[in-house]
């Protein structure tokens, strides 16, 4: 089902006209959560925890 979910969430994304690729940290988080080592609600929890860490160190031009 991964598969699948990752090809429509690539073909809204592009159909959008948006550019979107994961890190290595983003994969590894999406490997773990489809090996059963992680819960959906803690990958939710990593993610949204690593993306607003990563907002914080983008910098305004």
């Amino acid at each position: 089902m991964a598969g699948k979910l990752d090809r429509w969430a690539d073909t809204v994304t592009r159909l959008a006209g948006d550019e979107a690729h994961a890190d290595n940290t983003q994969d590894l988080l999406a490997a773990l959560k489809r090996s059963g080592k992680l819960s959906i609600d803690e990958m939710t929890l990593l993610m949204i925890n690593y993306l607003r860490e990563q907002k914080q160190s983008v910098r305004s031009v």
